[in-house]
C-alpha cells in the first residue's frame, strides 16, 4: 500500500514581549499532491509487469446512510491516462502519438472495489485473464455492482464517472497484466460522497469544530472580563492565558474552514491544515512555556534559560506536527500500526520531558515562595502542579488512544466517532486544564504584581532616616554595648 512520507523542518520566531514560541511552520516532503478523497498520479510509474498496487482507500457513505444529501449518489470520477516515461525521453512531455506500443497497450486497468469484497473477487495468485481482444487484463472472479473497472489507455478520458452503491471502504487499485514496464500514469481519481468531498470518517468534524469555536469564545469573554479591567497589575501568566484562549478561537476557526473547504473540493487544503496545526501547537506551547518558566515572562529570564525553553518547544512542535500529519492520512493511505507508532514516539517522549521539567519548575517556585517573599502565592503554584499532572496524564492517554484508533475500520457505524479520537480527545484534555488554570489564577490580592515583593508578616519595619545596625566609627559605647 502507498504510504505518505511525512518529514518536516521548522521555522521559529520568538517574540521578546512574552511568548516562548510564536510560530512553528513546518515544511514537509509528502507525496504531492495529497488528498484524502482524491489521488493524483502526477506521472507516477505504472506497476511492474504482472503486478497490482493499492494506492488509496476511500471512505464512502451510501445515500441512505449519509447525514447530508447534497448529491444523489456517491460517485468515483477519474481521467487517468497512459503517458511515456519522460525520464528516458529527455524533455519530451506528453505526446503518446507516435509510440505504437503505448497506443496499442490494453493491459493496464484501474479497479475501485469495496475492501470487504477484495479477496472474494480478486485472486492474488492469478488475477490476470484475457479480454475480448485476447489482451491480458485484470480478471475478477465475478461481477458485482460495487466494483468499477476501467482500462487506462493513451486516450485522455474527460472525467469518467461511476456510481458507488454501498457504504464501505473502497480501494483504488492499478494492475498491469502485460509486459510494459516503462510508462507512467497521469490524471486524478476522486470520490464524492452524498455530503460532498469529505471522507465519510471526517464529515462529523464540521459540527465538532463549530461547537469548539463557541467554547473558546466563551472562555475569551469570561477571562477577558476578569483581566482587562486590571491589566496593568496582572502577572505575565494571567495575560498569556488570554492569548491561549484567542489561539483556541483561531485554531477552531481555521479547522472549521478547512473541513468546509475540503467538502467543496477533492484536494486536501494543505495550507489551512498547516495554519491550524501551527495555532494548535502554539497554544499548547504557550501553556507549557508558562509552566517551564514558572509563570515568568520571557524578558524576565536569563538568555540561556529562555533559549533552551524555546529550543525544547520547537522540537515538540515539530514532533507534534509529524504526528498530526500521520493521523490525518493513516486511513486513506492505510498506514500500518508501526508507522503510526513510529511518529507517535517522538511527540510522546518530548511531551514527557517537558512535563517533568515543568512540574519541577513549578514545585521549586512554590517552595521558594513558601520560605521567602510571597507565601500567599505558593498555594497557587501547588495547585498548578496538580493541574499539570492531571493534564499530562490525560494527554498521554489521549496519545495512546489516538495511536490505537479503531474508528476507521470497515465497521461504518464507528466512523461517526472518529472525530472524538482524532480531534476530540486533545480538546477534552486541554479545555478543562485551561479552565482549572483560570480558576486558580483569577485576579485576586495574591496574584497582583506587587504581591511578589510582599514582606513576610514578622519582618520588622523602620522609619525613614532611622539607622539600622551598629554605627561605623561612631559612638563606641553604643557599638560596644551588650545586646539586651
Amino acid at each position: 500500500l502507498k504510504r505518505s512520507s511525512l518529514g518536516g523542518a521548522a521555522m521559529f520566531r520568538r517574540k521578546a514581549a512574552g511568548f516562548g514560541v510564536a510560530l512553528a511552520a513546518l515544511v514537509t516532503d509528502p507525496v504531492r499532491p495529497i488528498g484524502a478523497e482524491a489521488f493524483s498520479f502526477d506521472g507516477q510509474a505504472i506497476p511492474s509487469p504482472l503486478q497490482m498496487k493499492v494506492y488509496q482507500a476511500f471512505y464512502v457513505y451510501a445515500t441512505s446512510d449519509a447525514a447530508e444529501r447534497r448529491y444523489p449518489h456517491p460517485m468515483i470520477t477519474e481521467d487517468l491516462m497512459l503517458i511515456p516515461d519522460t525520464s528516458s525521453l529527455g524533455s519530451q512531455a506528453y505526446p503518446s502519438a507516435g509510440i505504437p506500443e503505448l497506443q496499442a497497450y490494453r493491459s493496464l486497468q484501474m479497479l475501485v472495489i469495496p475492501q470487504k469484497h477484495f479477496f472474494s473477487l480478486v485472486d492474488p495468485a492469478g488475477f490476470c485473464g484475457y479480454g475480448t481482444d485476447q489482451s491480458p487484463v485484470l480478471s475478477l472472479r465475478r461481477n458485482i455492482s460495487g466494483a468499477v473497472l476501467r482500462t487506462i489507455t493513451t486516450l485522455r478520458q474527460e472525467h469518467v464517472e461511476a456510481m458507488l452503491p454501498e457504504t464501505g471502504v473502497y480501494l483504488l487499485v492499478i494492475s498491469n497484466c502485460g509486459n510494459l514496464s516503462s510508462a507512467r500514469i497521469t490524471g486524478t481519481a476522486s470520490v464524492r460522497n452524498p455530503h460532498g468531498y469529505l471522507p465519510a470518517t471526517e464529515y462529523h468534524k464540521i459540527g465538532f469544530w463549530g461547537a469548539t469555536i463557541l467554547i473558546y469564545i466563551l472562555l475569551v469573554a469570561f477571562w477577558g472580563a476578569l483581566v482587562l479591567k486590571d491589566w496593568s497589575n496582572l502577572l505575565a501568566l494571567q495575560k498569556e492565558l488570554l492569548v491561549v484562549c484567542l489561539l483556541g478561537v483561531a485554531e477552531s476557526i481555521i479547522m472549521l474552514k478547512l473541513y468546509l473547504t475540503w467538502n467543496e473540493q477533492p484536494d486536501f487544503p494543505e495550507l489551512l491544515f498547516l495554519f491550524g496545526s501551527v495555532a494548535s501547537s502554539w497554544k499548547t506551547c504557550v501553556m507549557i512555556r508558562l509552566a517551564l518558566n514558572a509563570g515568568e515572562a520571557v524578558e524576565d529570564l536569563p538568555f540561556w534559560t529562555s533559549t533552551t525553553t524555546a529550543a525544547l518547544l520547537v522540537a515538540y512542535a515539530v514532533a507534534d506536527f509529524r504526528f498530526r500529519s500521520t493521523l490525518r492520512f493513516r486511513a486513506s493511505y492505510s498506514l500500518q500500526f508501526q508507522d503510526v507508532l513510529w511518529n507517535a514516539m517522538p511527540v510522546t517522549l518530548m511531551f514527557a520531558v517537558l512535563l517533568l521539567l515543568s512540574g519541577n519548575a513549578l514545585m521549586r517556585r512554590a517552595s521558594d515562595m513558601t520560605s521567602s517573599y510571597s507565601p500567599l502565592r505558593a498555594p497557587l503554584f501547588n495547585a498548578s502542579v496538580i493541574i499539570l499532572g492531571c493534564g499530562g496524564v490525560g494527554a498521554v492517554i489521549a496519545l495512546v488512544l489516538q495511536t490505537l484508533d479503531y474508528t476507521c475500520g470497515e465497521d461504518s457505524t464507528m466512523w461517526r466517532l472518529h472525530f472524538l479520537m482524532s480531534d476530540g480527545l486533545p480538546q477534552a484534555v486541554f479545555v478543562p486544564g485551561l479552565c482549572a488554570a483560570m480558576v486558580v489564577w483569577r485576579p485576586t490580592e495574591a496574584t497582583k504584581v506587587d504581591s511578589r515583593l510582599q514582606m513576610p508578616p514578622s519582618a520588622p519595619s523602620c522609619e525613614d532616616g532611622e539607622i539600622v545596625g551598629a554605627p561605623l566609627g561612631g559612638d563606641s559605647e553604643a557599638a560596644s554595648a551588650p545586646a539586651e
